[in-house]
């Protein structure tokens, strides 16, 4: 167990980790950065050693950061400039455009000389433009830093009136007030010319704009942000600049590296092998992992139309911004129910075409994105993770009901632990969705033989890098706990007797976390 300096909790070695990452409390913040400040120092990348190990009486243990337990070129084969070893005929990473796992040979690998390869090095070593600045521009005012508004008074009346529970209608009548407004110097005269203030002056996350899908006759409205302004608002936020990872690691829980753990996004195998096709083309890129959710929760009013939200992160930091509403419709007018499924899931996923269409370019391109402090980095946003609802899982990998939709395993074996299986082919699934120009029953063959229902253009088909069947993440609600952990408490209390389980809870120490 390790304590945390900043409020003297106890954690394991992973759970200290995420909790600075996520806290929001001054002292362990303060840790946060202490340990974030000793690990920025430059350092070469040195292979492991077990002095590199915290010990369980360290106060202040390091964040795993850069080389702690290894960083992500230790399995890079770096290649010459022609993607391949100058003497070997292969292909090196590519083979017919798709990437292959290296074999490994047990060789140590000596690390490159040239710290430019290094994963997320910025294009300039300086800021291009603090924070404060590029505020200021968007703003329109350099000189006025409280712009958009004209004065501190007037920030300071527009702040109370959002964050102290003012009603809107409260509010205009204190505006109201003969000379009022006028004294304080206020821009605006009552609640709806502040809002409109904050929605089209203040600086902050881009506007929702519509577009409508037609699908089988019927127009749907489909609001969304653009994607990649929504990753740059992410990126470049001020407030996530201490916490942003630019480069995937290894971590261990121990010292031989046996024991490989996974926690935050940076420790995946997929921010690792995709780290190694992209330095390929463009040493030192930064990849921006884009997570994906959505929930079809009913929006209560959205314009006197029912919709269901789609949410965005990116892997780089703890948080996440409202992308999208798609609309749901019941398309009563078809009458056959598997054409009516059929459609709405054509609608969703034309849908999530449009809203993540950006992301082609950018994810094979790039592009050059500020975080929050300034630095420049040429980044790939790339369609990483989608969490979800095992009907939305269904929904976005076209994988049949009360089947699974990472991989193989038959519908009767779900429950077995010993099982074989692999994950779902992507290559197969891509193979028969390009037979959709064959014809109906053709394209249909092909998808059931593939295990997917014939889906038109799923919005993840031609997206780079990309791979839904592992892009799907766990449902923690209704998977793992109500799905195990309730069934396995309701087994052990008739097992055992509920009094039990209550006297077995109260023999816990008070800090133990179940």
């Amino acid at each position: 167990m390790v304590n945390c300096s900043g409020c003297q909790e106890s954690f394991s070695t992973i759970g200290y980790s995420q909790h600075l990452a996520k806290t929001r409390q001054a002292s362990c913040m303060a840790v946060l950065m202490a340990s974030r400040t000793a690990n920025s120092q430059p350092r070469s990348p040195t292979p492991w050693s077990p002095s590199l190990a915290p010990t369980e009486d360290q106060l202040e243990p390091p964040i795993f950061k850069d080389d702690f337990f290894g960083t992500y070129e230790d399995d890079i084969e770096w290649l010459g400039d022609h993607g391949s070893d100058s003497g070997n005929e292969e292909e090196g990473l590519y083979n017919l455009g798709e990437w292959e796992p290296p074999i490994q040979d047990g060789s140590e690998w000596e690390p490159p000389v040239d710290e430019d390869a290094r994963a997320g090095k910025p294009i300039t070593g300086q800021p291009t433009c603090c924070a404060n600045a590029t505020y200021g521009l968007d703003a329109g005012s350099t000189v006025n830093i409280y712009a958009p508004f004209a004065s501190q008074m007037d920030w300071d009346m527009a702040k109370w009136a959002k964050l102290c529970g003012s009603s809107a209608i409260a509010f205009t009548n204190l505006l109201e007030i003969d000379g009022f407004s006028d004294h304080l110097g206020l821009s605006y005269k009552n609640s709806k010319e502040l809002n409109k203030i904050i929605d089209k002056d203040l600086p902050g996350r881009p506007k929702f704009k519509r577009e409508q899908i037609i699908v089988a006759g019927e127009a749907f409205d489909v609001f969304y942000r653009d994607i990649v302004e929504c990753i740059k608002a992410l990126y470049s936020d001020p407030d996530f600049t201490n916490f942003l990872v630019f480069a995937p690691e290894h971590h261990y829980n121990d010292e031989d590296q046996t024991v490989r753990l996974f926690h935050d996004m940076h420790t995946s195998q997929w921010w690792w092998d995709t780290q190694k096709v992209l330095d390929q083309q463009c040493p030192g890129t930064t990849i921006i992992p884009i997570i994906i959710s959505s929930d079809k929760t009913q929006v209560t009013m959205f314009r006197n139309k029912s919709a269901y939200p789609v949410y965005l992160t990116i892997g780089n930091i703890p948080k996440e911004i409202l992308l999208a509403y798609l609309p749901t419709t019941r398309l009563e007018h078809i009458g056959n129910k598997a054409s009516r499924r059929c459609t709405v899931a054509n609608l969703y996923h034309a849908c999530m075409s449009r809203i993540l269409a950006l992301l082609k370019t950018a994810g094979i391109d790039g592009l050059v994105m500020n975080s929050g402090d300034g630095i420049q980095h040429h980044c790939h946003p790339l369609f990483a993770c989608f969490a979800g609802d095992y009907p939305e899982q269904l929904l976005s990998t076209g994988v049949k009901a009360m089947e699974c939709p990472k991989c193989d395993i038959p519908t009767e074996e779900l429950g077995s632990n010993t099982a074989p299986f692999e994950i779902c082919d992507l290559h197969a699934v891509l193979d028969a969705l390009a037979r959709i120009d064959d014809g109906d029953l053709a394209f249909v063959q092909a998808c059931r033989e593939a295990g997917i229902k014939p889906v038109i253009h799923p919005y993840w088909e031609d997206l780079p890098h990309a791979n839904i069947f592992q892009a799907i993440t766990p449902d923690v609600l209704h998977q793992l706990y109500q799905g195990l952990i309730k069934h396995l408490l309701g087994w052990l209390t008739q097992a055992c007797g509920a009094a039990e389980i209550d006297a077995q809870c109260r023999r816990l120490p008070p800090n133990h976390h179940i």
